[in-house]
């Protein structure tokens, strides 16, 4: 076989293999697929690992025994999404604002790192809020 043959089957395996991962992964795995990218990174969203109907529709907890209380705990965390939307907005905007700094073509290096503080702030009271809403809700999730 020839160098160029070489290549080719080299380059159609690697495709096969990124595709087989593609597949084997399916939708809805990835970034965001528990708590949606708005979390903890950019974006809003409330992705659950359960599907878009985590209350007890055909793709959530079920209607079983436990569908009360699965309830409950999704009525709880949408009263967290709730409160603490004000806080992730603001967390996207100066992820946006930061980026927009970035993307000048001489960026200005102290304005970069400022909005990046003031980032990892927000971060950092959005994941205390969080940790208190678990501790609060230690129910949820088992």
């Amino acid at each position: 076989m020839g160098k160029k043959s070489m290549v080719v089957i080299g380059m159609a395996l690697l495709a096969g293999f990124v595709v087989s991962q593609v597949y084997a992964h399916g939708p809805g795995s990835g970034w965001g697929g528990m708590m949606g990218p708005g979390m903890m990174g950019h974006g809003t969203g409330r992705g659950h690992m359960m599907g878009p109907d985590y209350y007890g529709g055909q793709r959530g907890y079920g209607h079983g025994r436990y569908y009360e209380e699965s309830r409950e705990q999704g009525e709880k965390w949408d009263k967290f999404y709730d409160e603490t939307r004000d806080l992730r907005r603001d967390l996207r905007h100066k992820y946006q604002e930061r980026d927009e700094l970035l993307s000048q073509k001489e960026p200005d290096e102290s304005k970069v790192l400022a909005k990046q503080k003031e980032i990892s702030q927000l971060q950092g009271q959005l994941e205390k809020k969080e940790l208190q809403f678990r501790l609060k809700n230690r129910d949820i999730g088992r």
